[in-house]
């Protein structure tokens, strides 16, 4: 049975909301408060929507809800509420508890740095703001992940055939993972504030002397994918590849 003390929302930080996606975030604070109670330890956005920015469509609000422990049959409970609140712009919420945050830091440092650079907390305590990261850990997943990245391009190029569109689709993918990347690269040098994409880039350009055209490019929201352009994505990858291989 829930407690009778739900968390309550921040008001300062439901400030910093639109009126229009505020309204969106208190309904399902209500929800939240009916199935969790104080088993909700606290409730953060993170992303775009931290900043103000309104959902779309094609972009929906990143969000982490930390309970005091997982219980599946209370997930299972939530879960119809995505037929209500995915189409006001609020995506499936990440589901953690305090312990899983403090002993996943090494195991997805990059996952973890994107929420706490860009991260506004609701209700409850912020967890997210002093996170201590190791550089061994955040180098060892941008590793990973350039080489991940690499992977995907070449399966999918197989499995897309000459379907530009399912190409796209990969190469869409990978320049989402890239920019997961260049944010680790740009706090391995030293930078710990949240940077645009293409900021990132700069600062990793200027710290090896590499010009990396090509990864900027995709950067662009009018990028369209041809076959020339996704080589050259490829080409960029690759030389970050060797970036992170000598760190």
């Amino acid at each position: 049975m829930k407690s009778e003390s739900p968390l309550q929302l921040h008001a300062a930080a439901l400030a910093r909301i639109p009126p229009s996606f505020r309204h969106a975030l208190e309904k399902f604070q209500h929800r939240l408060d009916r199935l969790f109670g104080s088993r909700l330890v606290s409730w953060t956005l993170f992303g775009f929507a931290a900043t103000g920015e309104l959902p779309t469509p094609e972009r929906r609000a990143q969000h982490v809800l930390v309970l005091d422990q997982v219980d599946l049959d209370l997930l299972r409970q939530l879960a119809p509420e995505g037929l209500v609140f995915g189409p006001i712009g609020l995506a499936a919420p990440l589901i953690m508890t305090p312990a899983y945050v403090q002993t996943s830091l090494d195991a997805f440092p990059l996952e973890f740095l994107e929420i706490h650079q860009r991260h506004l907390t609701l209700a409850g305590a912020d967890l997210f703001a002093s996170l201590e990261l190791r550089e061994a850990d955040v180098r060892l997943e941008c590793e990973r992940e350039v080489k991940g990245i690499l992977l995907g391009m070449r399966q999918g190029l197989l499995s897309a055939g000459d379907d530009l569109v399912l190409l796209a689709q990969v190469e869409k993918n990978a320049i989402a993972a890239l920019k997961r990347l260049l944010a680790g690269l740009a706090w391995l040098k030293g930078e710990r504030a949240y940077l645009p994409p293409h900021q990132r880039l700069t600062l990793v350009e200027n710290a090896t002397g590499e010009s990396l055209a090509a990864a900027r490019a995709s950067l662009s929201p009018r990028r369209r994918c041809e076959w020339p352009q996704y080589t050259t994505l490829y080409a960029d990858l690759e030389t970050l590849r060797k970036i992170v291989d000598a760190w």
